[in-house]
């Protein structure tokens, strides 16, 4: 199942977010996911297998693309980081041929 929070600046997103990533722990109350307790969860399964994240700026890394990729999983290969290129090239051509620009 997928999941967006979705909403205006200063709503609370970000802050869900982290609370989500574990990046800090709720001071009251529990968050869970399927009845567990996210405490309970290993850090790097939640955060790689269980959520994704996108934040709201982009981070580049001052190295190349390909490891910019890689850094989501460090023990990728070339060939899986060159299909997850593939498919993002894919994708965007996708959105902008389904939603073109538009003029001003």
């Amino acid at each position: 199942k997928t999941v967006a929070i979705v909403g205006t600046s200063g709503n609370g997103k970000s802050t869900i977010a982290a609370l989500l990533e574990r990046l800090y722990d709720v001071t009251a109350g529990s968050i869970k996911i399927d009845n567990t307790d996210i405490k309970a969860l290993n850090s790097s399964d939640l955060r790689g297998r269980v959520l994704g994240y996108i934040d709201q700026e982009p981070i580049l890394f001052s190295t190349s693309i390909m490891e910019n990729i890689r850094y989501g999983n460090l023990e990728a290969t070339d060939d899986e980081v060159n299909i997850v290129i593939y498919s993002v090239t894919k994708f965007q051509t996708r959105i902008v041929t389904k939603f073109p620009p538009q003029g001003n």
